[in-house]
């Protein structure tokens, strides 16, 4: 269950900082990290239940302090610097949910989700690294 509670707190984190971020910007960019908040949202609501499905109630609690260190990261240093952080985020997310495939004990319902998750994340890491050399 600590894997699934980690993956509901990377999630709502990463949500709320693609969020965040998209605020500060404008253009394709922003679209981009609106969209990629919505999904990751959806991967949270994915975790929220599962947790609610093994009789656990989830701590959802989004750390607030990291999400603004990521948003002041982002206007000090640049978007470029902080879309490396969060592409490491996602890389950071697919390895973990690569071990809950492979050790978890998942529905076929939930291992089928939990891996359209990953293409999700690996999406994102893409999009990420393509977004990159534009700062």
């Amino acid at each position: 269950m600590k894997l699934a509670e980690d993956a509901l707190k990377d999630e709502g984190f990463a949500a709320s900082t693609y969020h965040r971020i998209a605020e500060l910007l404008g253009g394709s960019l922003e679209e981009k990290l609106f969209k990629m908040a919505w999904v990751e949202e959806r991967h949270a609501n994915f975790w929220r239940e599962f947790l609610r499905r093994r009789g656990v109630v989830p701590k959802s609690a989004v750390s607030r302090v990291r999400v603004v260190l990521y948003v002041a990261a982002a206007k000090m240093l640049g978007v470029g610097l902080t879309l490396r952080l969060l592409e490491a985020g996602e890389r950071g997310a697919v390895e973990l949910y690569s071990r809950i495939l492979e050790h978890g004990e998942l529905t076929e319902h939930e291992r089928r989700v939990l891996e359209e998750i990953v293409e999700d994340e690996l999406l994102h890491e893409d999009e990420l690294m393509r977004e990159e050399p534009r700062f």
